[in-house]
């Protein structure tokens, strides 16, 4: 897969941090040892986002969604297979294995969220922040197999954006609920209206992030929300980069699609997530 600031495919056991030095994050820590691997919940002292629940926000000619999103029901949360006990650690392991390389540097915190590409499908990723990588990992976790994975270097991405999700006034598409994060490269670089149009298109300059539906769990709930993940990102960049040109900054995450059919269904399916469906797992 070729894409700006992605990086190789490896084979490493490099989680041994005896003799590296740590970094410090707000963030989601995972600790893995050479033989046992412990999925630990993320630090408790964490900022957290505005704390309310309020109507739909309409600005000029657009609406943005809720800052909270409502939880589930227990029945359609307990069919999400990451959920099951094991399965994030045996996922966290097989990726440990198969995906990092020793020249990622050593691994930050993993969290479990939804990706929303630029067709406004959302999609299961595991994201493992190491010091020089941010590996983004499509991982199946009914069969427990890595299915596709990228990597972009963190001194590549030049813009965080931090903010509700924006919609066309006139669209027909109900405005998603909670945070979202973006994570751009290229220095602005915008898309052809051809990887636009592209619903599989790769080398899109940006990736966009909101919380996993798992966030309001009671396990491990940080593991899966947005917020704790900004932290520790944006931290990480800044290191890797020495601080250098970061833009930051708290706008709403526009999207420009008035009638979204297509997503509506897909998002409404979780086609995107691992969960048992009617008996039928996929």
């Amino acid at each position: 897969m070729s894409n700006p600031g992605l990086g190789g495919v490896g084979l490493d056991d490099n989680l041994d941090d005896r003799n590296t030095q740590e970094v410090s994050f707000k963030g989601g820590k995972l600790s893995l040892a050479d033989d046992v691997s412990t999925f630990r919940p993320n630090d408790p002292k964490d900022e957290t986002i505005m704390n309310v629940d309020i109507p739909s926000i309409r600005r000029s000619n657009s609406v943005c969604g809720r800052p909270q999103t409502n939880p589930l029901p227990d029945t359609i949360q307990d069919c999400f297979f990451a959920g099951k006990k094991g399965r994030m650690e045996g996922a966290v392991n097989d990726c440990k294995q198969k995906v990092l390389d020793e020249n990622d540097g050593k691994v930050q915190g993993v969290w479990l969220l939804t990706e929303i590409d630029h067709w406004d499908n959302e999609k299961e990723k595991l994201v493992m922040l190491t010091e020089k990588m941010l590996l983004i990992i499509k991982y199946d976790f009914v069969v427990e197999r890595v299915k596709d994975h990228k990597k972009i270097m963190l001194n590549s991405i030049d813009t965080v954006q931090f903010g509700l999700f924006e919609y066309p006034d006139k669209t027909l598409v109900h405005p998603r609920d909670g945070f979202g994060l973006k994570l751009s490269w290229g220095n602005g670089q915008q898309p052809s209206l051809v990887q636009m149009w592209n619903p599989w298109s790769t080398s899109v300059p940006w990736m966009i992030f909101t919380s996993h539906p798992l966030q309001h769990s009671a396990r491990d709930t940080k593991t899966y929300q947005i917020e704790s993940f900004k932290n520790a990102v944006t931290q990480a960049i800044k290191a890797a980069s020495g601080n250098n040109d970061l833009n930051v900054n708290d706008d709403p995450i526009r999207f420009t699609i008035h009638v979204g059919l297509g997503s509506a269904v897909y998002n409404q399916s979780r086609i995107g997530f691992s969960r048992e469906r009617g008996g039928i797992s996929f």
